[in-house]
């Protein structure tokens, strides 16, 4: 049953979930975040990505940056402010920039696809019993072509030392998953998670 549960799964993946996520990042060799005492983080749009307006996108990132850093207790040696009062006295300056945010449709070709999957086999055992086993295989699967719709987003993150006004820290994220149902707003999940990952990363660097 536990094979029968994972096989249908596979298949439902296959249809349903298919994304596309990569990083591209540098870091100043020789600086030391963990003397950072405080960061401000700065949101900043592009023109007009399709499917969420300025003011929208600019929501989510406080939003998402309030749960993952502004919360007491979240981060212990350090402090992080959206606050542009703050943006001078702070140790390091990050821009994070809404480059393309777009949910679109194009049709997707007929193929193959390769499906590992048991076959139920018997054999005799040396008192003469009979004996089933299960014998891993593969199957191929024919994928009709259909309609597939995509959200994509790309963020830039860059990190200023505010002091030398030096870029120590730069990121590319660009993703795109294969979505259905509520489009729109799976794909400002994928814009959220984007902000999430740098969060996480940003802690990571600011932890002594």
């Amino acid at each position: 049953m536990k094979r029968l549960l994972a096989l249908v799964c596979f298949v439902l993946t296959m249809f349903t979930s298919t994304c596309f996520a990569e990083k591209v990042e540098y870091f100043e060799p020789n600086y030391n975040f963990k003397n950072i005492q405080k960061v401000f983080l700065e949101f900043s749009y592009k023109p007009e990505p399709d499917g969420v307006t300025e003011k929208l996108a600019e929501s989510i990132f406080e939003e998402q940056v309030n749960k993952d850093l502004l919360v007491p207790g979240k981060l212990k040696n350090a402090t992080v402010t959206i606050d542009g009062n703050q943006k001078e006295s702070s140790d390091l300056q990050v821009k994070v920039e809404l480059c393309a945010f777009a949910v679109d449709t194009h049709y997707e070709e007929g193929h193959m696809e390769t499906m590992p999957c048991f076959r139920t086999a018997y054999c005799l055992t040396r008192g003469g019993h009979v004996a089933f086993v299960d014998v891993p295989t593969v199957e191929h699967y024919y994928i009709p072509g259909h309609n597939v719709t995509v959200a994509h987003c790309v963020v830039n993150f860059y990190g200023v030392d505010t002091k030398t006004g030096k870029i120590v820290w730069k990121r590319i994220d660009d993703a795109c998953r294969v979505v259905d149902g509520d489009l729109v707003n799976k794909g400002k999940a994928i814009f959220r998670k984007c902000i999430s990952s740098f969060d996480k990363d940003l802690k990571k660097k600011l932890k002594k």
